[in-house]
């Protein structure tokens, strides 16, 4: 009778071994995070592009309609402007409305006309509001479509959701503004020519673009120390910037010049309302601009997202 082969013994991964594949494994994940990180940081870019051209030319085909650009409530009465509060205020709004969300009043409506001659609108929320702009002309009952409503591209109105850029309560009003499509949503700033005014800088300071429509927001700007600075956008914020020297901890060294004259100093971009290609003169003329803080979250630096009619 023929014995039965010994059974052969199973023989296991030695420990070498498996540190070898550990090791190629960590080895892939270390090639492979930054490239997953550096496609998601592109496809947000794209996206928030793709948003910024669809407002802008939403912007356009009212600006067909009304022969300016979108928002009910004048330049002078918003929220950090000169002439304080609207008179003609929309009802129902906490706080003054901001040049940000003064656009999406214009591209989404959300007002009901005055019940009485010479009254006042009122603010009526969407998704509560029609997704169409109300003419509040009593003699010209109509309505206009500029872009559509999308839940997710607002902010939900004065809430805490700002903090994260200005590290203080947020001074916007009750009026949601469009937030890019990053992570961390941040507000699309939006801010209107004075038309007729000079480019961006002059000897009295009459330009196209008034800075402090911009003063509701802010940001928390990356020191050189690995520290941040939170700024509100007011004049200490644009002069800090524009006498920023890049490799300083702080920004003490900070020297007092207009923002008319904030044109790139030490390495920073030209500023919002400067054309990159025509020296003095104002980007989007007579326009508008729109800005994204971009991926390092900070107005004011070079990838910030910027889009002119």
């Amino acid at each position: 009778m023929k014995s039965a082969s010994p059974t052969r013994k199973r023989r296991g991964f030695t420990l070498i071994e498996l540190l070898v594949v550990i090791g190629i494994i960590l080895l892939l994940l270390a090639i492979l995070l930054p490239v997953v990180s550096q496609v998601r940081t592109r496809a947000y870019q794209a996206t928030t592009q793709s948003q910024m051209s669809r407002i802008m030319a939403a912007c356009q085909s009212y600006f067909h309609d009304f022969n300016s650009y979108p928002g009910p409530v004048a330049n002078v009465y918003l929220k950090g402007a000169s002439g304080g509060a609207d008179p003609k205020a929309p009802l129902a709004v906490a706080g003054q409305i901001t040049s940000s969300e003064n656009l999406v009043l214009g591209l989404l409506g959300m007002l009901t006309p005055a019940t009485t001659l010479g009254g006042r609108p009122t603010f009526v929320p969407l998704p509560t509001a029609p997704h169409d702009v109300l003419s509040l002309n009593p003699l010209h009952p109509q309505s206009y479509h500029y872009i559509d409503y999308v839940a997710d591209e607002l902010d939900s109105g004065k809430s805490n959701s700002l903090d994260f850029m200005t590290k203080v309560n947020p001074t916007d009003s009750s009026v949601p503004e469009f937030v890019d499509r990053f992570p961390d949503h941040a507000p699309i700033l939006y801010v209107r020519a004075n038309v007729g005014n000079p480019g961006v800088a002059s000897a009295d300071d009459k330009t196209q673009y008034d800075y402090q429509a911009l003063s509701p927001y802010g940001c928390s700007v990356l020191l050189s120390d690995g520290t941040s600075k939170q700024f509100p956008f007011d004049q200490t914020y644009f002069t800090s910037m524009s006498a920023f020297v890049i490799g300083t901890p702080t920004l003490a060294d900070a020297v007092a010049t207009p923002f008319s004259d904030w044109n790139g100093a030490n390495g920073k971009n030209d500023g919002f309302f400067q054309n990159p290609n025509i020296s003095g003169s104002a980007r989007g003329k007579d326009g508008f601009v729109l800005i994204s803080a971009g991926v390092d979250r900070t107005y004011g630096t070079h990838d910030d997202i910027i889009v002119t009619p």
